[in-house]
């Protein structure tokens, strides 16, 4: 009786969440379009019974309509689609089933995250202390200790940061050759992070054929993993991450180029899409003219071999978004990430619900319309 009880809850608060948001159902309606073929661009009065029939039937809110391109899609490729991991409809199914809220730490904690991966021998930058606690306490000491190390570069992170918020690559060249202007520098950037406990981290090189896309980022692979109830890994999906410019994040909340990969092949799709509100979809990098069409990404049968080793060591979250960079050495894994981020990958390969992702979710009672 409690536990019937419990779940006509849950229903009830899921219910709510959900359609509490009608009021910004139509939000973004009037976006410009990202499908190339503009003759294919459905009319006004479809596209409404679009965004009604995911709200209401499928239970996506359409923030990504235009990103997914289902302006000019059949509406039965909707149901290819997931919604973002923290709408009503899966959050809750979501944790409980594959990201377990008790080991999440192990993967969203870096400096945990770094430990496990040293003590299991999985490839991951070097960790040079905590910045604010004991000796790197202040702007002075990390720039001794730089010099002191003949670290060049390295990258400064809060141990608990999401979606690049508050990344920071420090030069030691530019500090020197900054001064005072240097130090003010870190010490704005400390205001934005005040009271967070951040590592400095290995400042990690990049493969050649990774400079080749983009040198002023570090290019990663975010790729998809789940580990089977046989013990065996799968992968979801994979693409590849570059900044659209010259500054050192890549991330896609933050204006960066998402592109599929192919994961029998390792070679990148034709297009990379950016956020709506930071540019449309391109062909090449916008810097280095690089074609992503067939690009090969390399060491790839090693990245598979080592997310799904990574995968094995934290078997308790089921299914990770790992952060990949390719090193001139092979593959090396920045983090991992539980949220997938959905919204990105979807817009480089299409739908996420393929009928084989569908079977390997639905092993875990995952399922779908």
């Amino acid at each position: 009786m409690i536990k019937i009880f419990v779940r006509v809850l849950l229903f009830l608060r899921r219910f709510y969440r959900h359609y509490s948001r009608i009021f910004g159902l139509f939000n973004g309606f009037s976006s410009r379009s990202f499908c190339e073929d503009k003759d294919s661009i459905k009319p006004f009065y479809t596209k409404v019974i679009d965004y009604l029939y995911l709200f209401f039937v499928l239970k996506i809110f359409p923030r990504n309509y235009h990103l997914f391109r289902m302006d000019c899609r059949d509406r039965s490729s909707f149901r290819n689609y997931l919604d973002d991991p923290d709408s009503p409809y899966l959050k809750d199914k979501f944790f409980d089933v594959l990201w377990p809220r008790s080991y999440i730490f192990l993967i969203h904690d870096k400096y945990i995250f770094h430990c496990m991966c040293k003590f299991h021998g999985i490839p991951t930058p070097k960790i040079y202390g905590l910045y604010g606690k004991g000796r790197l306490r202040d702007c002075r000491s990390l720039v001794e200790f730089m010099e002191m190390e003949r670290l060049e570069k390295v990258v400064l992170k809060p141990v608990l940061g999401l979606m690049g918020e508050d990344i920071y690559v420090i030069s030691r060249t530019e500090l020197r050759s900054r001064g005072n202007i240097g130090e003010a520098k870190i010490e704005v950037q400390s205001e934005r992070i005040e009271g967070k406990d951040l590592i400095v981290q290995e400042f990690v090189n990049q493969h050649n054929a990774m400079d080749e896309i983009n040198p002023h980022s570090i290019n990663t692979i975010r790729l998809i993993s789940i580990i089977c109830k046989d013990g065996s890994v799968n992968f979801l999906a994979g693409m590849l991450r570059t900044s659209a410019n010259t500054t050192p994040v890549d991330n896609f909340s933050k204006g960066g180029i998402v592109v599929g990969i192919d994961l029998g092949t390792g070679r990148l799709e034709r297009r990379g899409f950016r956020k709506p509100g930071y540019g449309f979809p391109v062909t090449a990098h916008p810097v280095t003219k690089t074609c992503f069409e067939g690009y090969q990404i390399p060491f790839w049968e090693e990245v598979l071999m080592l997310a799904a080793k990574a995968q094995r060591t934290f078997y308790q979250i089921r299914s990770i978004g790992w952060d990949i960079a390719i090193t001139p050495k092979g593959p090396i894994i920045i983090e991992g990430n539980q949220q997938w981020g959905t919204a990105s990958i979807q817009a480089a390969n299409g739908g996420l619900l393929t009928p084989k992702n569908r079977a390997l979710l639905a092993q875990y009672g995952l399922e779908f319309p």
